[in-house]
């Protein structure tokens, strides 16, 4: 049963995850089963085990209760942890998954947060010296400064200035291009290559083409501070599990089109009506992290001289959405894949905040 102690490691899975497989939520199917626990709470084991689920910490009340679901998400969980599928698994425990998922998130921003300060709080050198250029040139027809030097440090700009020249760095890094995959591939051990192996291939295409997270406040530049960060106030959101018949399969893949099945064969009478087939299990994770970022000048090029710079702690908090087979005849081991990380749109009181 240690099996889901390990989360996001490096280790090769049966199955790829190459999108997400179950479908998201939607309000109906949090009430449907909100309304299935209310039922289940006339049997008194029932109410026993969400007593025992609360008071482990698997259920966080106050916490859930914060979400625009409010008690019907509390409910909800309560139901779905109890899904047959989940019960009768060999690979699954919902307590080692908890004991176990603050660590690789951890550890999965630790990777991440490095890339994005590396990549995306500057330009690449030819894009910041256009701009250096651009400043220079304009400064001189308009007769505001003598003597523009080709170093920013050196440079004395007018607010206007510096407010245009800020405004094309940031430009600029918003349509930055990375390529995380090829390095990925050529070095393993590399930041990209760590990342690639905790997070699905469609997650990881997000990431590096759409940004999480572009680490520019206001007039400066976040560098993060390697290892400053620290996940906290892990709880869980939901817990699904969905047994994937290998029609399903079929279907995402296209093979199988209206009027290739035979209308006279009754599934009844088929070998396949007591097959056990494999199970997929979906967990949404709520969790917080802060982080410390030394601040430095938006204007200064070498955005890794810490000249000038101030310290921050920056608090977000983000939904990890995790996939793992907890019932599949290609492998008994489990392992978890993040394939989706979000912003926690459901709890409004939530957010990001800077603390000194």
């Amino acid at each position: 049963m240690h099996s889901t102690r390990h989360l996001l490691n490096t280790a090769t899975t049966a199955r790829a995850f190459q999108r997400t497989k179950i479908p998201p939520r939607n309000p109906s199917d949090t009430w449907s089963s909100a309304f299935s626990a209310c039922l289940s709470f006339f049997d008194q084991k029932s109410r026993d085990n969400f007593i025992s689920t609360v008071n482990k910490g698997i259920i966080n009340p106050p916490v859930l209760g914060q979400a625009d679901g409010g008690f019907a998400s509390i409910l909800a969980l309560h139901h779905d942890l109890n899904s047959p599928l989940f019960r009768h698994s060999n690979t699954f425990d919902v307590e080692e998954f908890m004991d176990g998922v603050g660590i690789a998130l951890e550890n999965y921003e630790e990777v991440l947060t490095n890339l994005e300060s590396r990549d995306f709080t500057k330009m690449d050198e030819g894009g910041a010296q256009n701009i250096v250029d651009e400043s220079s040139s304009e400064a001189k027809g308009d007769g505001i400064l003598e003597g523009v030097v080709d170093n920013v440090k050196e440079k004395v700009m007018d607010a206007k200035e510096v407010a245009a020249a800020m405004a094309a760095e940031g430009m600029g890094i918003v349509a930055k291009k990375v390529d995380w995959r090829s390095v990925a591939e050529k070095s393993p051990e590399s930041l990209e290559g760590q990342l690639l192996c905790m997070l699905s291939d469609q997650c990881f295409n997000t990431l590096q083409s759409d940004k999480r997270r572009i680490l520019l406040r206001g007039n400066k530049r976040m560098n993060y501070i390697k290892e400053s960060g620290e996940v906290q106030n892990v709880a869980l959101l939901s817990a699904r599990a969905v047994e994937m018949s290998p029609v399903d399969d079929d279907i995402k893949k296209g093979e199988i089109s209206d009027g290739d099945e035979d209308p006279m064969t009754d599934v009844s009478f088929s070998d396949d009506i007591d097959k056990k087939y494999p199970v997929i299990a979906e967990m949404e994770v709520l969790y917080s992290v802060a982080q410390t970022f030394s601040a430095t000048p938006m204007l200064n090029i070498n955005s890794e001289d810490s000249d000038g710079g101030s310290d921050q702690t920056i608090s977000s908090v983000w939904v990890g959405v995790f996939e793992g087979w907890i019932r599949d005849d290609g492998s008994n081991a489990l392992q978890w894949k993040l394939v989706n990380n979000r912003p926690a749109l459901e709890f409004p009181g939530l957010g990001l905040h800077h603390t000194q």
